[in-house]
């Protein structure tokens, strides 16, 4: 693991010389095709340096507009199918960091890496299941992206995703912008598997309905 640290730490240092027009995209597209090769859980180990953008400055978002409303699949279908050509992609890719998708979720080469990665989606997700995904997160939930709930011998709970690196178990919570909790695996008395997702519900009833459209429509359009 520490040679992989070391591997991906090469490429934010790597953006910072001078380059042609390309530099950053071939850095960026070495990097995604080497995180590829990684595990869920080698990918959440690595989160805190593949999440580092490989541009001089982290992208900054813009607020949302909004007014908000609470989607609901069928709301959501009835505006968006057959709805998302020529969408403006990148207000997506805007409302991508804005809504916070980009904190755990990684897209085109940015994000984390604590969810699973969205540069597939469209390969692996109709409109209907994407929908499900972000609006009923705790509907399904994937093996390798699921939490537990630590419990430790002192009587502490933790809650979040566990990777387990030598002596110690790792938890990540849902809060995408704080550390993990590290407990030694001598003081964990039980690990139960989660019925919650780490994605909390609710995160696109900040938009409105062109708002919805320009985020979906970014999501899918990886592929085209």
């Amino acid at each position: 693991m520490d040679q992989r640290r070391r591997y991906f730490a090469f490429f934010p240092s790597a953006a910072e010389y001078p380059g042609g027009e390309s530099y950053r995209g071939f850095l960026k597209q070495i990097r995604e095709e080497a995180l590829a090769t990684c595990s869920p859980t080698e990918r959440v180990v690595l989160e805190s340096i593949v999440s580092q953008f490989l541009t001089a400055k982290p992208y900054q978002s813009t607020p949302l507009k909004g007014p908000g409303r609470k989607w609901t699949k069928a709301l959501a279908l009835d505006i968006l199918r057959d709805k998302l050509h020529d969408r403006d992609v990148d207000q997506g890719r805007n409302l991508f960091h804005a809504t916070s998708c980009a904190k755990c979720h990684r897209l085109n080469g940015e994000g984390g890496a604590i969810g699973p990665d969205l540069s597939t989606v469209t390969r692996k997700f109709s409109l209907s299941d994407l929908l499900d995904s972000i609006l009923e997160p705790n509907k399904v939930i994937s093996d390798q992206y699921g939490s537990h709930l630590v419990r430790t011998v002192d009587g502490r709970t933790v809650t979040g995703r566990v990777v387990e690196i030598g002596d110690e178990v790792h938890v990540y919570t849902d809060d995408p912008n704080a550390p993990p909790r590290v407990i030694d695996l001598s003081d964990v008395e039980a690990m139960l598997v989660s019925k919650l997702s780490q994605m909390p519900g609710g995160l696109v009833d900040t938009l409105n309905s062109e708002e919805l459209k320009d985020l979906i429509a970014y999501l899918m359009s990886v592929d085209d």
